[in-house]
């Protein structure tokens, strides 16, 4: 459908109506996509994501809020990364595709620090939300 103008009395009702029209029909299929919580299997397809370090795993936290998936990883003494061949923008690409998503941002990100000498209780944290 393509919105013209025309030069008699009627077009911008005419325009308006079209354009509403179609606005509509934008708003239906904007609107047909409903989330629902996360499955424990994709919970696992995430955690596999993830670079397991061999002296501390992450740990993972998963909720479902407002229609939003939010994903929590925190990591003692390494930054958080993602398993070859993935990068940091193609391993959350992969989990929007795992949660059937086309939005994400970063929530939350924060470090501390460890002891000087040995680095024992550094940690870092990051979580992503997806919708």
């Amino acid at each position: 459908m393509s919105l013209k103008c025309t030069d008699d009395a009627q077009s911008p009702k005419r325009v308006f109506s079209q354009f509403f029209q179609v606005s509509q029909r934008l708003r239906i299929i904007d609107m047909s996509k409903n989330l629902s919580p996360m499955t424990e299997t994709q919970q696992e397809q995430i955690k596999k994501l993830f670079y397991q370090s061999p002296i501390e795993p992450p740990s993972f936290k998963f909720s479902f809020n407002d229609g939003k998936y939010f994903i929590e990883v925190v990591q003692m003494y390494n930054y958080i990364e993602f398993n070859e061949p993935y990068t940091m923008l193609s391993g959350l690409l992969e989990i929007a595709k795992i949660l059937g998503c086309e939005n994400g941002d970063e929530c939350h990100r924060d470090s501390s620090d460890g002891c000087e000498t040995c680095d024992y209780g550094s940690s870092y944290l990051v979580e992503w939300c997806f919708w």
